[in-house]
């Protein structure tokens, strides 16, 4: 048995799609002349008119209806807990009309309710290596990492009257990354993805699914000590599958 938001899903996609073709087959009669080689004249200025204003009239009433029915089910599925529906069924709601704001906002708010539920803390030491996963991530599902403290960072390199290297340094630290700053990858299938910058407070949305990794961007040989704090929420599950987050 169909559930009643199922149903009234389908019957709205069902209403906007028919709408579509019976404005199409409308347009192909009229058009259809199988019987006289010469085309009919077109209709007078003023009836053509007058019928495109018809169309356009129940083009709105289908076009409102959408709206109504998806904004009430998006309320349904907010109520019945699955924020991603409804965020989905609004979003479809602003493609077809894209300046109700409140709508906007709402979508904006329901983002934010995503991304600040399921979270938990993990510290990381801020040696300068990746370390263990702090967790598992999917493609094209947001997260949120906030982290917070501080580190002690020395650097302890042997330099020559010359400086360093050209580039040496550069070329073992993260590349387009600030130097001591908190950095992050995505490991899908033993195989690193490209390292971004997470800050302090970073939204993100995986390119792929794999094992989250974080580390602070600091060149070789410095000798970094203390930990930092880092919260993870949204769509994220523990370095062992597990959803450990809280709701």
């Amino acid at each position: 048995m169909k559930s009643p938001l199922r149903s009234r899903l389908l019957w709205g996609t069902a209403l906007v799609t028919a709408a579509a073709l019976v404005v199409s087959a409308t347009g192909f009669a009229q058009n259809r002349n199988p019987r006289n080689t010469q085309p009919e004249p077109p209709p007078p200025a003023a009836n053509r008119n007058s019928e495109l204003r018809t169309i356009d009239q129940k083009a709105m009433k289908v076009q409102d209806e959408f709206v109504k029915g998806a904004v009430d089910l998006a309320r349904d599925y907010e109520k019945a807990g699955d924020l991603e529906r409804s965020i989905q069924l609004l979003e479809a709601v602003l493609k077809v009309q894209p300046n109700l704001e409140l709508v906007s906002q709402k979508v904006d708010a329901l983002k934010d309710q995503v991304l600040s539920a399921n979270n938990y803390k993990i510290d990381i030491d801020a040696d300068g290596s990746w370390g263990k996963p702090v967790g598992y991530v999917r493609q094209g599902k947001p997260l949120r990492i906030r982290v917070t403290g501080s580190y002690r960072f020395t650097a302890n390199l042997t330099v020559g009257p010359q400086g360093f290297p050209e580039g040496d340094v550069q070329t073992e630290m993260l590349k387009e990354i600030p130097c001591g700053a908190v950095a992050a990858l995505v490991a899908a299938k033993d195989r690193p993805g490209e390292p971004f910058l997470v800050g302090a407070d970073r939204d993100v949305t995986p390119k792929e699914s794999g094992f989250l990794y974080l580390k602070v961007n600091v060149p070789p040989g410095s000798k970094c000590t203390g930990k930092l704090s880092v919260q993870l929420s949204g769509y994220v599950l523990a370095p062992d599958l597990n959803n450990i987050g809280s709701k």
